[in-house]
């Protein structure tokens, strides 16, 4: 473990050796796998990355235990915003996590022990959740791979709620293959991945996600959008679609009533326990009327039949997983999309679209010299269509 980068709430070697001399056999076979802190996992609490609460569970999540049974070995728990609820990576009670790159800035979050242990090399794989952005956005910044499953098609027994009607519990990994090797696992889906080339793969490039970045992540995507075209793709530039902006306007009224209740629910009146901006966004959610909560969810499922009837017409969806790179911690602002806008909001711009829709996400990273994270891509897939995104992203690594 590298302590510096803050990666890991809690790991037991001997826990560890013990699994390692008992593995059975499976696909993932040996594959050492880290667990978010939201997320049972035997012999371990869980704190959901709180100081002063903890459930002590009696059987490991539904996830953890498909991976047990192919052979894998849980590492250990790890590093998350306060109950997962927070895009940045940053935990007044433990400490921010460290990117494994250079441990003065961010590794992004909720899912960001997670992404840090991958990319410091610590585990193969880890599993994370995904709200608003919580795999796509550590997975960028941590310069690994994550996906981001179709909503409803993995197991959450076993996993702290927070907004269920975006919640997904996803895995990050150290490259592709191991990555659609996890998702398999977790998925339940047996059947071999065939590897599709991408000559006429179809991606609709969401541009309103594209303008606003700062000059490194825009040449970084850029230059991934020329080498998709390069290897056959083809590539459409859409520019009328407001899709983001409109998600991000509507977000809040959906996923603050929700993480209300869900927190309530596990702390009951012990808000003393959370960071004093996530118990203030915990009372601001008690503050919207049923009618106000029907409305938005009228406005995400308005949104989503927009979005999934553009899917029908094209492969992929194209959009930078933020609009910025790593950050130190405690960083005010950033000046992304014409003018300073906090770090939450920013990430948020870029991720939460693909939450409401409900479909596949995968978090393609863009690294710069010396393996360093630059950016990342979202591609996204119809709903359900979580295992031929899979396939199409297989062919694309083998052709770019």
């Amino acid at each position: 473990m590298t302590a510096d980068l803050n990666a890991f709430i809690a790991a037991d070697p001997a826990d560890v050796a013990r699994q390692q001399e008992n593995l059975p056999p499976g696909p993932l076979h040996g594959l050492v796998v880290a667990v978010k802190d939201i997320i049972d996992a035997l012999p371990y609490a869980t704190t959901g990355g709180v100081l002063g609460w903890s459930r002590r569970p009696e059987a490991d999540a539904e996830v953890v235990a498909r991976l047990r049974a192919a052979g894998a070995v849980i590492a250990g728990k790890t590093h998350t915003n306060q109950f997962a609820y927070g895009i940045d990576g940053e935990n007044p009670a433990l400490g921010p996590a460290r990117n494994p790159h250079d441990p003065t800035l961010l590794t992004g979050g909720s899912s960001s022990g997670s992404a840090a242990a991958v990319g410091a090399g610590l585990v193969d794989a880890a599993l994370g959740t995904d709200t608003s952005g919580s795999l796509r956005v550590p997975a960028a910044w941590c310069g690994v791979w994550a996906i981001r499953p179709t909503t409803g098609s993995i197991p959450s027994a076993g996993v702290l709620p927070l907004a269920p009607s975006f919640d997904v519990v996803g895995p990050l990994a150290r490259d592709l293959d191991t990555l659609a090797a996890v998702w398999q696992v977790i998925a339940a889906d047996a059947a071999p991945l065939a590897p599709r080339a991408p000559d006429g793969l179809r991606v609709r490039v969401l541009e309103e996600g594209v303008t606003g970045c700062t000059p490194e992540v825009t040449a970084a995507v850029e230059a991934f959008i020329a080498a998709l075209a390069g290897a056959g793709a083809q590539v459409e530039r859409d520019t009328a679609s407001t899709y983001l902006a409109r998600a991000q306007a509507q977000h809040g009224g959906v996923q603050l009533p929700e993480a209300s209740r869900s927190l309530r629910g596990i702390l009951g009146d012990r808000l003393d326990v959370l960071a004093p901006d996530i118990r203030d966004r915990v009372l601001a959610g008690e503050q919207h009327t049923d009618a106000e909560y029907a409305a938005a969810l009228e406005g995400v499922t308005a949104l989503r039949g927009e979005v999934v009837a553009a899917l029908g017409e094209t492969d992929l969806l194209l959009v930078p997983c933020a609009p910025m790179g790593p950050v130190p911690p405690s960083t005010p602002a950033v000046d992304v999309d014409g003018g300073p806008r906090t770090v939450r909001e920013a990430l948020l711009s870029r991720s939460v679209l693909f939450s409401q829709v409900g479909c596949p996400v995968l978090a393609w990273p863009l690294l710069g010299p010396g393996g360093a994270p630059v950016a990342g891509v979202q591609l996204a897939g119809a709903p359900g269509a979580d295992r031929r995104l899979l396939e199409q992203a297989l062919g694309l690594a083998r052709a770019i």
